[in-house]
């Protein structure tokens, strides 16, 4: 178990996003992929929560399902970088950013 996500604030973030997240920082992979299956059929094109949900998924072994969404972050985004997205996204923890990137990284994003 990491602990808890550490994010700096964002006017726009919503309650249900950082519980996902956090979600998904503390191992409670199914939570997780319940809040951000939710947070994408209300917003498609979420770029974040795609993000979490490929990770979600990678890092409880349903590579299939992550390697899918990668493809959808890709269509959404064609040129995903995820150092580039880490740099501006409100992540204050190193280590939790260094995880997500080794993540990601086995997902060729």
């Amino acid at each position: 178990m990491i602990g808890s996500l550490k994010v700096q604030g964002d006017a726009s973030a919503t309650p249900g996003k950082h519980r996902a997240n956090c979600s998904r920082f503390l191992d409670d992979f199914e939570q997780a992929l319940i809040n951000l299956r939710e947070a994408i059929s209300r917003n498609p094109a979420n770029l974040e929560a795609r993000v979490y949900l490929a990770a979600t998924l990678e890092s409880s072994g349903d590579r299939d399902g992550a390697q899918w969404e990668a493809e959808e972050i890709r269509s959404i985004q064609p040129d995903f970088s995820t150092q580039a997205w880490l740099e501006t996204y409100p992540m204050t923890d190193p280590r939790q950013a260094e995880q997500l990137e080794a993540i990601l990284a086995r997902l060729d994003l």
